[in-house]
């Protein structure tokens, strides 16, 4: 597989992965408490579309790896799902209104220092 396309899926892998954490986060806190009834409000949020974006995230995110694992080498693709800190860190700050610290950018720079060693650095 080429290694830009590589890169680039397994960008759009990593942004559904944290998009799907950020649709999770966000069901749970509407719809989910740890108090008595559990179960049934799970059931009850079944009607939910927030639920049924997060099982469609989960189809399409898995669907993805099992098409891209196959075409390289684990130990090159695997790693890259690390862009998914950077791709929540992005959700974070912009949906959840959460702080961005310089560990936070330093992090995501050694991050994609990484990405980009193991990509194209053979």
């Amino acid at each position: 597989m080429n290694n830009f396309l590589l890169v680039l899926l397994m960008g759009l892998l990593s942004v559904g992965l944290a998009f799907t954490q950020v649709l999770l986060k966000r069901f749970l806190g509407l719809y989910v408490t740890f108090q008595e009834g559990f179960l049934g409000k799970i059931f009850l949020s079944l009607k939910s579309y927030l639920l049924w974006a997060i099982i469609l995230g989960v189809i399409i995110n898995v669907s993805l790896w099992i098409w891209i694992l196959p075409k390289t080498k684990l130990s090159t693709v695997y790693p890259m799902i690390s862009l998914s800190y950077i791709a929540m860190l992005f959700f974070a700050y912009f949906l959840e209104h959460e702080p961005i610290h310089w560990a936070n950018i330093a992090g995501a720079l050694l991050i994609i220092g990484g990405v980009v060693l193991l990509a194209f650095g053979r």
